[in-house]
């Protein structure tokens, strides 16, 4: 799902020196909470760095993880998963300019296997979470795709398989084609081959005769929510697995 300031920074990329589809090649002052990657990666994504826009002069703090990058400012946060796992005590140090953070990447010696991960996660507890499946540049282009579909009047608003909408939920969603959004197709095959992986490793998949369905992209304007509940209440969708992946990268935690 998407949500956060819908209207808000958005963000461009500069990839081995490309230019972006703004034709600025990632060049130019970015806004406060606007960032930028620069990978040079031969496709692999394994060193780069990352630029954030900050607002002169006021106090800023980062706190960076093996997985994940916060920048937090007095107008608002931007919180990211990072293209690879680090090693945060051994990343080289964070430059700031006047309006912008720096700070170069590169991997670490151990990256996550996140079939095994996952299915470590699966068979503990039902349920798990897997920092930068998707590689930050996929998922931001894939963010700025769905919020085209919100803003062109293709998203309506959500309800249960019951047809009961608002009670638990108001977001608004769109059951897609794979081949509908040009970097949805990247991702769902990722996807697929998370599963494949993950099959013959949880218990609970064996067995079962597991067959995607459409992707369902949602979006969460100001205030909207989805209460708890479940893919599959007495057996009515026949789910076995749900998959879902976040794509805001100013999510904070609620209060």
């Amino acid at each position: 799902g998407v949500g956060g300031p819908l209207d808000g920074p958005a963000a461009w990329l500069d990839v081995d020196g490309a230019e972006d589809e703004r034709g600025e090649g990632g060049s130019g002052r970015l806004e406060a909470l606007h960032y930028r990657w620069h990978l040079d990666c031969g496709g692999q994504e394994r060193r780069g760095s990352l630029e954030v826009g900050v607002p002169p002069k006021e106090h800023v703090a980062c706190d960076l993880s093996d997985e994940r990058i916060v920048v937090a400012t007095e107008v608002g946060a931007v919180n990211l998963p990072l293209p690879f796992r680090v090693d945060a005590k051994s990343q080289a140090v964070i430059t700031r300019h006047k309006s912008s953070l720096r700070l170069g990447l590169s991997p670490s010696g151990s990256q996550l296997d996140f079939a095994d991960a996952l299915a470590c996660k699966l068979n503990s507890r039902a349920w798990g979470i897997l920092d930068s499946f998707v590689p930050p540049v996929l998922a931001d282009r894939l963010r700025s795709e769905v919020l085209e579909l919100w803003s062109t009047g293709q998203l309506e608003p959500g309800e249960l398989v019951s047809g009961q909408t608002n009670a638990v939920r108001n977001d608004m969603v769109a059951f897609v084609e794979t081949g509908d959004l040009p970097s949805l197709k990247r991702v769902t095959e990722r996807v697929d081959r998370l599963v494949a992986e993950i099959y013959d490793r949880v218990p609970a998949l064996a067995g079962t005769q597991m067959q995607r369905s459409r992707p369902q992209v949602t979006l969460y304007p100001g205030g909207a929510r989805y209460g708890a509940h479940y893919d599959n209440y007495q057996n009515q969708t026949g789910r076995v697995l749900t998959i879902l992946l976040y794509l805001n990268p100013w999510w904070h935690e609620g209060a």
